[in-house]
């Protein structure tokens, strides 16, 4: 059995936070996680159409924050398994010239600390390749 299936049937306790790869991104699952007051923190895919109802103030202090957005789904399967309002958190990685887009559920959280959750996700799947 793949990993997410697992991961999809695995009840999680309220309040846990989920820093998972975009592979498990599935809108329906990440929706009754919110439900449960799971949190998580996950990159956008890349089909993830998305209309941005908000933009947060983002800190000068942190360079590599692009942007600090609250978002809803535009299409209509993901907008039909995630009506909710989202955040995007669009971060810059120099290390590796790419730009991350990170999606979640907490709107409390700093970008800054929802960056270092996901970059520190990265770290773990560094360690287990080697």
């Amino acid at each position: 059995m793949h990993e997410t299936k697992i991961a999809e049937s695995t009840l999680f306790p309220s309040g846990s936070v989920l820093v998972i790869d975009r592979g498990y991104a599935n809108y329906s699952w990440l929706h009754n996680l919110d439900c449960n007051c799971v949190l998580f923190v996950t990159r956008l895919k890349s089909s993830g159409a998305y209309i941005i109802k908000e933009d947060n103030k983002i800190n000068d202090k942190h360079a590599h924050i692009i942007s600090d957005q609250k978002i809803v789904f535009t299409t209509y399967k993901a907008a039909k398994n995630y009506s909710r309002e989202l955040r995007l958190v669009t971060v810059y990685d120099a290390l590796n010239d790419v730009t991350l887009e990170l999606l979640t559920n907490n709107f409390t959280w700093t970008a800054e600390t929802i960056s270092q959750l996901y970059k520190a996700r990265w770290d773990v799947e560094i360690f287990f390749k080697h």
